[in-house]
């Protein structure tokens, strides 16, 4: 489907516009003149439909004789210098409004900052016993909820300003029109400028405080040489059904935990629970009767922008039951990395592997993965 259209724009010259002036204040009338300038435009669908250069010119007049109509809502009376009485009653409200908002927005930013920390704070407690960092999320979060609710609320309604005119009345002879100068508002700058600071503080800090949260969680990868499709363990005496994984290699399921502290992981058709210790990237659990026939080995897989290599396999499980510590995340679990990515001009991507094989081929696994 194909649109076009055409805009067509005008500029008028100098639009003079006669009007009456009375003063509501003193009664004052005299005639008066408004000389504007206005601008217009007309869209015409395929060149030629709902618009045209006559439409752009009779839309620009139209906005001259409303910039002169804004205009007269601004001239001070000739006589006694009076503004008029609806636009003082405008300004006197509109300032009324944006004082009354500005002494309710700390007041409110720092009720619902309250409320946030409480809850968020609270929560984090909950946590404590394994990590702080959900406790600072919680609190920082409520501190930039506080400063967007600040500067949220500090913000001012803009101020109605006269339109470009010249005004002239006739008072005797013509004299030139004075149009009143709009109040300035309280200024809520500073309470915005704090909002902002604390929102930007607060923000930041619950997103690391989340990041070192994030790390206090660790996964359990349970090798079953048994071939089970389904696996139900005990981790430190509840019951957890683990996530089977995809891998090509074995059945192999996941279990989270965290991180601080020890665990126990008792697997279905073993004697002893496996102990969990230490801070390490991840846990290997590898369990069934078939367990000793069942080693693992890890490479890294290097692609370029020209090339795509693999540097030599180290073997890092050689059969039998266990568990043991994982420094390192794989990108590629259990099964093999793919032939080639996309990779920009110059550059590398590097990705870590993990693989089973058969024992009897841990001393010298092939130097390509196999599908």
């Amino acid at each position: 489907m194909f649109i076009s259209w055409r805009t067509y724009r005008a500029q008028t010259g100098i639009v003079e516009t006669d009007m009456a002036f009375w003063c509501a204040r003193c009664g004052a009338q005299c005639p008066m003149q408004i000389r504007t300038q206005g601008f217009g435009s007309s869209v015409a669908l395929y060149g030629a439909v709902g618009g045209s250069a006559d439409a752009a010119r009779n839309s620009a007049v139209g906005d001259a004789r409303a910039r002169a109509q804004n205009a007269a809502r601004f001239v001070r009376c000739p006589g006694c210098g009076g503004v008029p009485r609806e636009l003082e009653a405008h300004y006197a409200a509109l300032i009324e409004r944006i004082t009354r908002r500005a002494k309710r927005a700390l007041p409110i930013a720092a009720v619902i900052g309250g409320l946030a920390t409480v809850v968020l704070g609270g929560a984090g407690l909950l946590d404590i016993g394994v990590s702080s960092a959900a406790l600072v999320a919680g609190l920082a979060s409520g501190v930039a909820l506080f400063g967007m609710s600040l500067f949220l609320l500090s913000q001012t309604e803009p101020v109605v300003q006269p339109a470009p005119a010249e005004v002239w009345l006739q008072w005797g002879d013509w004299i030139p029109g004075q149009l009143a100068i709009p109040p300035r508002p309280p200024s809520t700058a500073g309470k915005k400028a704090a909002g902002a600071i604390a929102t930007v503080f607060g923000g930041l800090t619950a997103f690391i405080a989340l990041i070192v949260w994030a790390g206090t969680f660790g996964d359990v990868y349970v090798v079953d040489s048994d071939g089970r499709a389904t696996l139900e363990v005990q981790l430190d005496g509840a019951t957890v059904r683990a996530t089977p994984m995809s891998g090509k290699d074995t059945h192999a399921f996941k279990v989270g935990v965290r991180k601080k502290g020890s665990h126990a992981l008792v697997v279905p058709g073993e004697e002893k629970p496996f102990e969990l210790t230490g801070t390490p990237s991840s846990w290997l659990v590898v369990t069934g009767k078939k367990a000793s026939s069942v080693c693992m080995y890890e490479r890294e897989a290097v692609y370029a922008s020209y090339d795509a290599k693999t540097a030599e396999p180290a073997v890092i499980w050689r059969g039998g039951v266990g568990v043991a510590p994982l420094t390192r995340s794989y990108q590629h679990m259990f099964e093999p990395p793919p032939r080639s990515v996309t990779v920009k001009q110059g550059q590398t991507e590097r990705r870590w592997v993990l693989r089973t094989i058969p024992c009897a081929e841990a001393d010298e696994p092939s130097d390509a993965d196999p599908e």
